[in-house]
């Protein structure tokens, strides 16, 4: 899913988890993806962190993706993504009811770690297309390389374990003359035995705005809304919220999480 259209796009993303959670998950990332049309490649790059209680994780993720043509319209494209990930932990920043817990002991610890991961991309236009409606479809894993996360200062009853990660989705999306409308399944697999699913749908106006629900299994909803601001250089800036809440009895503990999206696409 790397570029796979025919313009380049930067984009910088805030997520507040759990907005009525003390030390609640935050990420910020910013990503770059640069299609190379001619050549049937494209490139992207993201910075990510994420910070979660007393552990952090700072990560850059290099991505390449080849389009194979299966015909004028259809195209399978095959990627790959490097990532250097360093993960800092300071249990000192826990609370815990066992005192003698090990991942009390010791101050900050900082481990670095390197994986990659592989995927397949299946869309039933053209790169020059995005804009009729056509049929997608997507497999990747992530941490290909499952492997252990022992900080210097903690035993190994406290290994933070990288496990393999699975991504799917397929969806379809409808033309319109001035716009599309786009439905999407997707599933979420952690191993060794963690599933989730989350069904979309999204309306967006070209050059105008864009807004979409969301569900999953946990019985989260989202809301989504986006304004886009054309003809600022040879693009167009994407300024986007999201908003979602757990329907069941943990929406009151959480609260709400919210994200903040900016963006810039432009046609090469």
């Amino acid at each position: 899913m790397t570029a796979p259209w025919s313009y380049v796009e930067t984009q910088a993303i805030y997520q507040q988890e759990w907005l009525g959670f003390e030390d609640a998950p935050q990420t910020f990332s910013a990503s770059v993806q640069l299609p190379l049309v001619a050549l049937n490649m494209s490139l992207g790059a993201q910075l990510t962190q994420d910070n979660i209680g007393p552990l952090q994780q700072t990560s850059i993720s290099l991505m390449y993706a080849y389009q194979l043509r299966l015909s004028y319209h259809d195209r399978l494209a095959i990627g790959i993504v490097a990532n250097a990930s360093q993960f800092g932990f300071d249990g000192s920043n826990l609370s815990a009811f066992d005192v003698d817990d090990v991942a009390l002991v010791g101050g900050a610890n900082k481990e670095s770690q390197i994986n990659f991961g592989l995927g397949v991309y299946y869309t039933s236009v053209n790169t020059e297309e995005m804009d009729e409606a056509h049929f997608f479809a997507g497999l990747s894993v992530m941490q290909a390389l499952p492997g252990e996360l022992i900080f210097e200062s903690v035993t190994a009853l406290a290994n933070l374990k990288r496990n393999l990660h699975a991504f799917g989705q397929v969806g379809y999306r409808f033309a319109q003359d001035n716009g599309f409308l786009q439905t999407s399944a997707q599933v979420l697999y952690a191993a060794p035995n963690l599933t989730h699913f989350q069904l979309d749908v999204q309306y967006e106006m070209f050059d105008t705005f864009w807004g979409g629900l969301s569900m999953d299994s946990a019985f989260r909803a989202g809301l989504q809304l986006g304004y886009i601001i054309a003809n600022i250089g040879d693009g167009t800036v994407r300024i986007g919220s999201m908003v979602s809440y757990n329907l069941n009895s943990r929406g009151t503990e959480q609260g709400m999480s919210v994200q903040a999206l900016v963006g810039y696409r432009y046609e090469l």
